[in-house]
């Protein structure tokens, strides 16, 4: 449990031993109450086992993961046209490349 704590976080273990006690239980505790946690929601079972109305869903919309929708609609097409190792990605405009005028 101590390297499923250390390991993600870079944190070499004998770093961690050299903690106090107290902080490496507190790292430990945070850990089991982490795993807890649904990957796909977000929601513990405990939550859903003292109320099972615990939560309500919500539809929102992000512009950020609309335009990359749409991103990925254009790379199907040319992926069609043979096109690989394509990838979508949001980037500041102020970085973005200008596109070739071949488009």
């Amino acid at each position: 449990m101590e390297l499923a704590y250390c390991v993600p976080l870079g944190i070499p273990h004998s770093e961690f031993l050299s903690w106090d006690v107290v902080d490496q239980d507190k790292a430990l505790a945070w850990q089991r109450e982490q795993a807890k946690v649904c990957r796909g929601c977000g929601t513990r079972k405990e939550e859903w086992d003292r109320d099972k109305f615990a939560y309500v869903g919500e539809i929102e919309c992000c512009p950020g993961c609309e335009l990359l929708e749409q991103e990925k609609e254009h790379m199907k097409d040319q992926e069609e046209r043979g096109a690989r190792g394509l990838s979508a990605r949001l980037v500041p405009r102020a970085l973005a490349k200008e596109p070739d005028d071949e488009g």
